[in-house]
C-alpha cells in the first residue's frame, strides 16, 4: 500500500485541481470507452425496443429521482460516433481534405481510456464492420487534456504505448503522430474566467493552420465552426459542484455548432441534477440577453439540446437488475455512485462569451 504525500493531498493548491484523475481509473471511464467502441447504433438501438420492455424496476430506483431521461435515441455506438467527422486537412496529410473526427476529452485522468479506444480503432483499421455495414474510419485527431501535469505525463505514455501496435510512429514530449491519427496531450483547466477563455482559444487554434484576425463574437463564430471539436469526452467529472460553471463554460468554448459531448457518470446525489439544471438555466436564459447567430440576427436557440439516458446498454441494465436482486452481493452495490448515466449536449449555437458565461457562472453562485 503506498503512502499519499502532502503535495498529493494539497493537489488542489498545489495545481489548482483535485488528485482523484491519478488514484485510479474510475468506472465511467471504462463504461464510456465500451459504449462508444463495442456498442453499434444499431445494438444500442435493438437493446431500447427489446431488452428493456420488462425493465420497470429500473425507473422506480430512487437514485433518479427528479432526473428526466430523455426519449431520444442514445446517440452512442461506433456508427454515430464517427458521423460527427467532417472534411479537414490534417497537419502532416499531403493528400489534401479527408474524414477528419477532432475528439478533446476532458478530465482524462491517468488513462484517457475512452479517447485512446478510439486511436486504437484508428490505428488497426480502415474500415469497421458492425455487421451490417463497413464503415469507413476516418483521421482521428485527439486531444487529451488533464488539470493535473502528473495525469497528463502519463497520458503521453499511454498514448504512444497504444499508437505502438504500427509501424509508422512519431513520438515527441506531447504529440504521438501515425498516418491515421495523431495525439496531444496537455495541461487544461477549466476556468470560466477570460483566463480560461484565451487559453481554450489557443488549445484549438493549435489544431489548425488557420490565422485570425483579432478576435470579436463574428470571429468566435468562425473559429467554432471550422475548428472546434466534433466530439467532446467527460466521464465522471461532476462530483464536486464548484467546478460545474468552469466545466460547461469549457465545453461550450470548444464544441464545434453541431457537435457532441458525452458526459458519463453516476448521479453521485444531486451533482448530475444540479449540472443538468445549470445548463437547463443557460438554455433558458433568464437575464433575456440576446444572443446573435452567424450573420449577427437575434439567436434565440437554446445552446445545448440536453439528453439524459440510463437504458444505453443492455448488458449493464442486465447487471444492474441481477445486483439489486441479488440481496447478498447488492449490500455492496449503490446505484447512486456505481450507475453511471449518459449526458449528451449536442451544440446548436456558438457560444456567448459574455452571455452564456455570465448566466453560469451567476447561477452557480446563487444555487
Amino acid at each position: 500500500c503506498s503512502k499519499v504525500s502532502i503535495k498529493e493531498m494539497m493537489s488542489h493548491v498545489h495545481y489548482g485541481v483535485d488528485n482523484t484523475g491519478n488514484t485510479r481509473v474510475w468506472d465511467s471511464s471504462n463504461v464510456l470507452a465500451f459504449i462508444i467502441i463495442e456498442e453499434s447504433s444499431q445494438h444500442v438501438e435493438a437493446n431500447v425496443q427489446e431488452g428493456f420492455k420488462s425493465s420497470s424496476r429500473i425507473d422506480e430506483c430512487s437514485f433518479i429521482s427528479g432526473l428526466e431521461l430523455s426519449s431520444n435515441q442514445p446517440l452512442l455506438g461506433l456508427r454515430n460516433i464517427l458521423s460527427l467527422s467532417l472534411p479537414r486537412c490534417p497537419v502532416q496529410s499531403d493528400s489534401g481534405d479527408t474524414e477528419v473526427l477532432k475528439v478533446l476529452e476532458l478530465g482524462a485522468g491517468m488513462a484517457a481510456l475512452p479517447g485512446l479506444a478510439l486511436i486504437s480503432l484508428a490505428n488497426s483499421c480502415e474500415e469497421y464492420n458492425d455487421g451490417n455495414l463497413s464503415i469507413s474510419v476516418p483521421f482521428i485527431d485527439l486531444t487529451i487534456t488533464d488539470g493535473h501535469p502528473a495525469a497528463v505525463e502519463n497520458n503521453v505514455i499511454c498514448a504512444a504505448m497504444t499508437t505502438n501496435m504500427t509501424n509508422e510512429l512519431e513520438v515527441n514530449s506531447k504529440v504521438t503522430t501515425t498516418t491515421k491519427s495523431a495525439v496531444k496531450c496537455c495541461t487544461l483547466l477549466w476556468k470560466a474566467n477570460s483566463e480560461g477563455a484565451s487559453e481554450c482559444t489557443n488549445l484549438m487554434r493549435q489544431q489548425s493552420n488557420i490565422v485570425f484576425r483579432e478576435e470579436n463574437e463574428t470571429h468566435r463564430t468562425e473559429l467554432e465552426m471550422e475548428m472546434g471539436f466534433d466530439l467532446i469526452m467527460v466521464s465522471d467529472c461532476i462530483h464536486f459542484t464548484d467546478f460545474h460553471a468552469d466545466l460547461v463554460v469549457t465545453i461550450g468554448r470548444m464544441l464545434r455548432i453541431g457537435g457532441v459531448c458525452i458526459l458519463c457518470q453516476p448521479c453521485r446525489g444531486d451533482s448530475l441534477r444540479k449540472f443538468i439544471r445549470l445548463i437547463e438555466a443557460m438554455n433558458e436564459n433568464p437575464y433575456g440577453y440576446q444572443c446573435k447567430n452567424e450573420v449577427g440576427g437575434d439567436d434565440h436557440r437554446p445552446l445545448f439540446q440536453v439528453d439524459l439516458h440510463m437504458k444505453y446498454c443492455r448488458r449493464l441494465v442486465n447487471q444492474h437488475e441481477a445486483l439489486l436482486e441479488n440481496h447478498h452481493r447488492s449490500r455492496f452495490y449503490d446505484p447512486n455512485i456505481h450507475y453511471p448515466l449518459v449526458l449528451t449536449l449536442r451544440k446548436m449555437r456558438a457560444y456567448n462569451e459574455k452571455i452564456d458565461t455570465t448566466i453560469a457562472v451567476n447561477h452557480v453562485k446563487n444555487r
